[in-house]
């Protein structure tokens, strides 16, 4: 009864000229194989092959503009449309021996190339600064240079202040220097011939965002003890501060550059453990096997907690209480997905530093635990066997639902809330459970496309790692950034941003091709997909718009059909 109902349902909208969830909407082959494929806040999907960027109307395929030969040795995963701006920064470079790259922005609107900033160039405005810096008087015809002196990423970062309509270019290390312009007859550009002097403890250049001229620069000290860079460290914005984090946390005005302080101590990356939280006052930072909480106005450290062995992916601040996550599958030295061997919740007391549950009892039914979904003082999480709902005020389960014999390849995701019910994403289930007292309400499973054993380890690896740095992103940048001036611009799907999230998309089988279900995390219902002909598809969804975004033979993109009605 309920196929021949469905049937009859698609075939009224087939006859009324409506689209049907997974129908192909386009695909275009372009000049090489992609490198990375993104959707702005407007809705227009931006895609950059090896030496081109196109931008396309996500629903006819029209595109948008194309930029020729504007990408040459990038990083691709630094190109990115900055929240709170209608651009992307990126750096380019004209070959790998190119020691001075370009920073440009481009408007994903138009594709007008807004500004580029050759490093390298004089820059006028930042010669006092650059001269107190070197500790020397600058004479009136010369000018100061401030060049990302990195490689292979000279910037390595870049954060969008909408509030002060700047952009934070980071850097782990800058050369800088004065001297007098002259002209390079081979790059036909007038080039300041000066000595450098090169700073390697981390760097931050802000520039404007509608000119790209630089404001001003800060340098962490130099005087350091902990001998580990800033390379991997983005700028933390809070508030009207800069918490930049790697070696210790060193605090900066976000309005001049102005240095704060700061507090030295250790940090692990291999183990996932670069996560931080914060409140008003409070940076509350993971180091290599403490935590240490920061005092945003002047950098003091204003306790550090008793060690631990174990990794810490993610934090949240629960009342007065600091919830972690520990333990996750991260890749090692050698580049081997390892787990780690505790996991589970951990509760610190926010004003000392102090434990407050005892972790190992409590983790040791615990492999694995995905980000945290947080409801006044309950914390709700998935494990590899089970859903687990912590009262942070009681400090033990509210419930623990055991999830019963999973696919190996069925790893948990996420957690989200919906109305009444709390949903676990899982990569090929989807279940709801009562918040209060976790009985299940309705549950949807599909199977995966054959995998080799290899290939399933690494997909669970992979999505759980993914899912944690999801969070630990959001939890990053989420609560930092100024949308406010861009909701006239951005206009409906701004508002529809806080809607994402509402459904979990499984990669299966269908009609004996690979098929993207999509779950409706409202509903229950599998009410979403998109078939494709690769099982190993790379895909992206936008689920505000709606649209599957595929990556067919490496050269093509395709746009698919998600919506239901």
């Amino acid at each position: 009864m309920r196929k021949s109902v469905l049937w009859t349902l698609a075939i009224c909208l087939m006859l009324s000229g409506q689209a049907l969830a997974g129908k192909m909407l386009w695909e275009k082959k372009l000049d090489s194989d992609i490198r990375f494929k993104v959707v702005h806040d407007t809705g227009i999907i931006v895609v950059g092959t090896k030496d081109e960027i196109y931008a396309f109307d996500p629903e006819s395929g029209e595109q948008k503009w194309h930029l020729e030969k504007m990408m040459k040795n990038y990083d691709p995963d630094m190109v990115t449309p900055q929240p709170g701006s209608l651009n992307m920064v990126y750096v380019h470079k004209e070959g790998f021996t190119d020691w001075q790259p370009s920073v440009r922005c481009i408007n994903v609107v138009t594709g007008e190339l807004v500004w580029e900033w050759d490093t390298g160039d004089p820059l006028p405005q930042l010669k006092d600064q650059v001269a107190a810096l070197l500790g020397k008087t600058p004479k009136a015809e010369e000018v100061a240079v401030v060049a990302p002196s990195g490689w292979p990423v000279p910037i390595s970062n870049v954060v969008a202040d909408a509030e002060r309509d700047q952009f934070l270019l980071n850097s782990p290390a800058i050369s800088v220097g004065i001297g007098k312009t002259i002209w390079n007859p081979l790059l036909k550009r007038e080039m300041v011939n000066y000595k450098p002097k090169n700073f390697d403890d981390g760097a931050i250049v802000a520039v404007e965002q509608k000119t790209g001229k630089a404001k001003w620069l800060a340098f962490v000290p130099k005087e350091r003890k902990a001998k580990i860079t800033y390379k991997h460290s983005a700028p933390l914005l809070i508030g009207d501060k800069i918490v930049l984090t790697g070696a210790g946390a060193h605090i900066f005005s976000a309005v001049d550059g102005k240095f704060l302080g700061g507090s030295e101590f250790k940090r692990d990356g291999d183990k996932g453990t670069k996560s931080e939280t914060f409140d008003d006052n409070t940076a509350y930072i993971v180091a290599k096997e403490t935590i240490v909480a920061i005092d945003l106005s002047s950098g003091a450290t204003k306790w550090e907690s008793e060690k631990f062995k174990d990794a810490i992916p993610y934090m949240e601040i629960v009342g007065d209480k600091i919830v972690a996550q520990v333990g996750g599958t991260f890749p090692n030295k050698k580049g081997e997905m390892k787990g780690s061997k505790n996991s589970g919740i951990l509760v610190i007391d926010k004003n000392s530093g102090k434990f407050l549950n005892d972790f190992k009892k409590d983790s040791k039914k615990i492999k694995m635990t995905t980000p945290f979904h947080i409801e006044d003082n309950l914390v709700y999480f998935g494990t590899s066997k089970s859903f687990r709902c912590y009262d942070t005020n009681a400090l033990d389960y509210k419930f623990a639902v055991d999830l019963g014999k999973l696919d190996k390849i069925d790893s948990p995701k996420g957690v989200v809330k919906q109305g009444e019910v709390i949903c676990l994403t899982m990569t090929q289930s989807t279940k709801a459970f009562d918040l209060m007292t976790g009985e299940e309400k309705w549950s949807q499973t599909f199977k995966a496309p054959g995998q080799s054993r290899f290939m399933k380890f690494a997909l669970v690896a992979v999505s759980a790692m993914a899912a944690a740095n999801a969070q630990a992103t959001a939890n990053r940048t989420g609560r930092t950034q100024r949308y406010t001036s861009l909701m006239p611009k951005l206009g409906i799907r701004f508002t529809a941003a806080a809607a994402s999230g509402s459904y979990n998309y499984t990669l299966t089988n269908k009609d004996g091709k690979p098929t993207v279900v999509g779950v409706s995390l409202k509903t229950g219902e599998a009410d979403r997909d998109a078939q494709l002909e690769d099982k190993k598809a790379d895909y992206i969804i936008d689920e505000i718009g709606g649209f599957l975004i595929n990556t067919k033979k490496k050269k093509e993109i395709q746009v698919f059909d998600l919506k239901s009605e």
